[in-house]
């Protein structure tokens, strides 16, 4: 059985030609002349190669011994995700279009799996070339490239085509248009000067009279070919619904579409790109291979970089589907006024959050800091400065995202924040003056901080000797866990209204170059964020320096020339400061001794948990909201009696202790649906002392 290739039905893209002649007789048929040989092949330029199907390389092929430097040519390994050498020479040539009477290719392609048809143009003479990497761009920029480009494309610029021949009809109908006029238009349509000096008026209005004729035809093709894809269309966007093979002239580009973006919010983008492609599980994206056919759909909205506005490229995804879809499935929808609307709003609050910010999300203060995110996140986030915009106009407020970068001050961890769920910190103004502590040295620390952090006071003080050194304060918390070191500095953040940015040492790590990488960062953090910064346990790289311990004394040393440059306030906690270097004593603002708890100190930390308890059974704000040292005040009646509160503070218990009982406490009368009371403290009082007997016993034995 015969093939015969698939019907086509023809095309008429100019007028009818006129009567065929009638054939000559049987006896007088005579064969065919044989066609012109093809002119000789040029040599090959760069960029017109096409790959062939290689086996191993020689290594000799693959570079060039230039005059004192080595010319190597090279190519990408997918499966080694490396660069390996690459022979030219091996490449076949792209013959240069010789075919001078079409001005393009019609390609008719027909998918392998029973898809719809496919039309790409090809193979375009030098004038369209020209004319269409003005209007057009893309591929059609790329050197001695043959841009194969699908028919959806030039759907798209139909109006620019009309425009071009009109402009270019009407400067033809015009002898006496003005130089300059004539010869902006001729730019305007893709002529390129071949040298320095202009050319004359006659060598454009060739230019524009070719491209006029070869112009037509394209457009005329173009049209024509669509008319049966555009009743398509039509007829399954009427019904909601999109074929995959229509995908390509459904989207447009330079309208605006919604889809899902981060933690489930829609964002707003303007098209760009949309166009067919397949996925390479081995190589990534590579439009050759025949993996999994998708349809790709690429955008630009807006995003603050830290410094201003730029664009941000977002990018979606449709596998290939058979039959037909609805158009309300599909993962990008067609933006409309309401959505516009709603997403100006919440671009409206972007904005507000732009910079620097300290605010509370999901229970936990966090700093919100795109600057600092780039810098030291580890995962930078690419927005294009080529169009920074220092303040973002109202009709781009729609296509700001829903989510901003920052610092979890609690989880100590770089994450994304849903600007919906940032809220104002609600501070304790009397945080400070429920900090159990003699009030002389309260007094002598707040001091020191205010002055520290006040510019107006602190240029005022006695500067060091050398320019740019020190300036900032270091005061060391020492004493036994609980007696309120780390309170302290809490107290201190919470009284300025700052950030407290708590590092253990163990995070800074016991090697040298790593506590100084991290060291730096750590400083340099809380000097952009104006944070009140928090060392706990820092004795492990203070201790005192010897001659036996190489490693330990390079720690001690790179924290002393960091620490003495620190402009900030910085608060080191430490319960064995009878280790700490010499060198370090001279470095500190000031030294605060806590002494174990006696009895009426004891008292008043029991009483000051008492009230937060009882604050927070009356407020529906979720406690852990609140530091663990905010008090709004008393309602009513408080919830231990003084009596009660007397007795135990009897128990040798410290201030950690103390706040663990009443917050287990008031879980206990949670649980059994209770108001808090001196029953169930004394329950978990009686477990907490059984099992310090008990560690005091295994420890002991």
């Amino acid at each position: 059985m015969s093939w015969f290739p698939p019907p086509n039905r023809q095309r008429n893209y100019s007028p009818a030609p006129p009567a065929p002649m009638p054939p000559p007789p049987a006896a007088a048929w005579m064969p065919p002349p044989s066609p012109p040989p093809l002119p000789p092949s040029p040599p090959p330029m760069p960029g017109s190669f096409k790959k062939k199907n290689k086996g191993p390389v020689d290594i000799e092929k693959t570079q060039v011994q230039e005059e004192r430097f080595l010319r190597r040519y090279q190519t990408w390994d997918g499966f080694m995700q490396n660069w390996v050498p690459y022979d030219p020479t091996e490449e076949e040539v792209v013959v240069p279009r010789s075919d001078h009477h079409n001005y393009f290719y019609l390609n008719i392609r027909y998918p392998s799996d029973g898809g719809k048809q496919e039309f790409v143009l090809s193979e375009f003479s030098d004038i369209l070339r020209d004319y269409l990497r003005v209007v057009m761009g893309g591929n059609f920029l790329m050197y001695n490239v043959d841009p194969q480009t699908s028919l959806a494309k030039f759907v798209f610029h139909v109006e620019d085509f009309k425009t071009s021949i009109k402009d270019a009809r009407d400067a033809l109908s015009k002898p006496n248009m003005a130089y300059e006029a004539l010869q902006g238009i001729a730019y305007d349509v893709g002529f390129c000067e071949e040298s320095e000096e202009t050319a004359p008026a006659e060598t454009y209005r060739d230019h524009l009279s070719k491209v006029v004729e070869q112009l037509d035809v394209l457009l005329r093709v173009v049209q024509k070919e669509y008319e049966n894809i555009d009743e398509e269309l039509t007829l399954q966007t009427s019904h909601g619904q999109i074929a995959y093979h229509l995908l390509e002239y459904y989207f447009k580009k330079g309208l605006e579409y919604v889809a899902e973006g981060s933690k489930g919010h829609m964002i707003a983008f303007t098209l760009t790109n949309a166009f067919h492609t397949v996925r390479s599980n081995a190589n990534g994206w590579d439009n050759t291979t025949t993996d999994q056919q998708q349809f790709m759909i690429q955008g630009t909205s807006y995003e603050w970089n830290g410094y201003s506005y730029g664009s941000s490229t977002v990018c979606y995804l449709i596998d290939k589907y058979w039959e037909t879809r609805p158009l309300s499935v599909l993962q990008c929808q067609i933006l409309t006024d309401d959505m516009r609307s709603t997403l100006k709003e919440r671009g409206r609050k972007y904005v507000a959050l732009s910079g620097f910010q300290y605010m509370m999300y999901d229970n936990c203060r966090v700093v919100v800091d795109r600057r600092a995110w780039d810098q030291q996140s580890g995962s930078p986030r690419f927005v294009s400065t080529c169009d920074a915009i220092e303040e973002l106009s109202e009709d781009k407020l729609h296509l700001l995202p829903s989510t901003v970068f920052g610092f979890n001050l609690r989880n100590k961890a770089w994450d994304e924040f849903d600007i919906f769920q940032l809220k104002p910190i609600q501070f304790d103004d009397m945080a400070w003056d429920h900090l159990v502590l003699d009030p002389d040295t309260k007094l002598l620390i707040k001091s020191l901080v205010s002055a520290t952090v006040n510019k107006n006071i602190n240029t005022k003080i006695m500067s060091d000797v050398i320019t740019g050194k020190g300036g900032g304060l270091i005061a060391v918390l020492h004493g036994t866990p609980g007696t309120g070191k780390t309170l302290t500095a809490e107290a201190i953040a919470e009284h300025l209204r700052r950030p407290l940015y708590v590092v253990n040492s163990m995070e800074l790590s016991t090697e040298p170059f790593e506590l100084e990488e991290r060291l730096k960062k750590v400083l340099e953090l809380s000097h952009m964020w104006n944070a009140i910064l928090l060392i706990d346990e820092a004795d492990v790289f203070l201790e005192q320096r010897s001659l036996n311990e190489l490693g330990r004394n390079s720690l001690v040393s790179v924290a002393l020339r960091l620490f003495e440059y620190h402009k900030g306030v910085l608060f080191l906690t430490t319960n064995r400061i009878q280790t700490f270097d010499d060198a370090f004593l001279s470095r500190f603002s000031i030294a605060i001794k806590y002494p174990d708890l006696d009895h009426p100190s004891r008292f008043a930390i029991w009483q000051k948990f008492f009230e937060l308890a009882e604050d927070a059974a009356h407020d529906p704000v979720s406690d852990d909201e609140k530091q663990d040292f905010q008090v709004e005040g008393i309602r009513g009646r408080p919830l231990v009696p003084l009596q009660e509160i007397d007795e135990l503070a009897k128990y040798p218990f410290n201030g950690r202790t103390i706040k663990n009982i009443v917050r287990t406490s008031q879980a206990l009368a949670l649980s059994a649906n209770e108001p808090l009371t001196p029953k169930h403290v004394k329950i978990v009082v009686r477990a907490q002392e059984k099992f310090m007997n008990d560690f005091a016993a295994v420890r002991g034995a």
